[in-house]
């Protein structure tokens, strides 16, 4: 018999659902069957002539897990949060938030973000949701096998990951008054309950760093989680993911490059990366680029050329 997993979402994410269920059922060897109600296959989403409520709640009950899919599109969508309610009061199953272009440690909101979250960006973190994901389900894992689906589910998901969308000033009512207060109260009290959970303290460890991925035709605003186990090279090597339909392997510093835009510095850490934490080049707050490069890297671009490179003897 078929295993149940619910994935909760935005119509809009409707491609993203789709990458993120097919990669999951064809690792399981269609162990694991995904319902979203946007799936346009004969065998899922509504089916004709069915009360939509009903089918959710049917689905939601045979399920043992629910994925809920956070993007800068769903955060405000309420009725993604009906359906993650639903399963979190129902004793025996999981709810698991996943984020694609949103910071996953914070900015998943309350009540969501008292539940461990995953980027769908980060190589490590996709690897991780599934592993666990099968554990539940009693399906076995092989990362040999998976890494190919894997790095191919992270590419393509990096091209579909939704803009984010500078909101207009506009003159506020009482009703958005109410409801930024109640935001901020909800967010104080999930940081509370949150500080009381085991995860604390791992997720203090973690942290997560913006990646601008300005590489034509790509345009995509992601965030890669930085831990104290992450390498410069994990991060290099999740960046190559994300734009690997785009260039060829062993490229970094000769078709493309990552540019620090907080110290206006390009990362030119190459052999040794392995061996370098992460956490000391990819600071907090710092906002990363990923530019293309038209000819290698020169030293010459560096912002320190003059300081480090004699261009006549002394």
């Amino acid at each position: 018999m078929s295993k149940k997993l619910f994935l909760s979402h935005d119509s809009r994410d409707e491609a993203l659902a789709k990458v993120l269920a097919e990669t999951i059922e064809r690792l399981s060897l269609r162990q694991l069957t995904i319902w979203f109600s946007s799936d346009r296959t004969s065998n899922g989403g509504f089916q004709p002539g069915a009360v939509w409520l009903d089918a959710v709640r049917t689905n939601l009950s045979k399920s043992k897990a629910v994925i809920a899919l956070l993007t800068p599109r769903s955060l405000p969508n309420s009725w993604l949060l009906f359906e993650c309610g639903y399963g979190a009061a129902t004793q025996g199953r999981e709810v698991i938030p996943v984020a694609v272009g949103i910071d996953a440690l914070s900015e998943i909101p309350f009540p969501l973000g008292m539940f461990q979250g995953y980027q769908l960006t980060d190589y490590d973190s996709i690897k991780t949701l599934v592993s666990k994901l099968f554990a539940l389900y009693d399906v076995a894992f092989d990362e040999e096998l998976a890494k190919p689906a894997l790095e191919k589910a992270i590419t393509q998901i990096s091209v579909l990951t939704p803009k984010r969308v500078a909101q207009k000033e506009t003159t506020r009512s009482i009703e958005d008054v109410e409801r930024s207060i109640k935001a901020h109260i909800d967010t104080r009290l999930g940081s509370l309950v949150g500080a009381t959970r085991k995860q604390a303290h791992a997720r203090a460890a973690r942290y997560s760093v913006s990646i601008e991925i300005r590489f034509p035709p790509l345009s995509a605003d992601n965030y890669l989680e930085i831990s104290e186990h992450t390498t410069v090279q994990d991060v290099l090597d999740n960046v190559y993911y994300m734009i690997s339909d785009h260039v060829k392997s062993f490229r970094y510093l000769t078709e493309w490059i990552l540019y620090n835009k907080t110290s206006s510095k390009f990362l030119v850490i190459r052999e040794v990366g392995d061996l370098i934490p992460a956490r000391f080049v990819f600071e907090r707050g710092s906002v990363w680029e990923v530019q293309k490069l038209s000819v290698p890297y020169s030293p010459e671009r560096s912002k320190d050329f003059n300081r480090w490179y004699r261009t006549t003897k002394p």
